[in-house]
């Protein structure tokens, strides 16, 4: 805000500095299509799956609890009812 005065009246200037966003889903985000390992060993990189077996496998002492969430947008890693993402770039 900014005052100028002008004789015995005030001018008031106003500026904007941030509008309210309003954030929505995709639909790649709210539809989740359930694939299997094959499909993402043609659509992803080779590097990429490493990196997820090489995390998977960290988890020995708590496999019972992770398991791997294999889905058409996303490879994540599934503890009981939440899932992390690893999207390739």
């Amino acid at each position: 805000m900014k005052a100028v005065k002008f004789g015995d009246k005030i001018s008031l200037f106003f500026t904007k500095v941030l509008d309210k966003t309003k954030f929505e889903l995709l639909e790649e985000d709210t539809v989740v299509e359930i694939v299997n390992r094959d499909y993402w060993e043609e659509k992803a990189n080779k590097k990429m799956l490493k990196i997820v077996d090489t995390v998977i496998s960290h988890l020995d002492d708590l496999k019972e609890d992770y398991n791997l969430n294999h889905n058409k947008n996303y490879i994540g890693i599934k503890k009981k009812w939440c899932s992390q993402e690893f999207r390739e770039i």
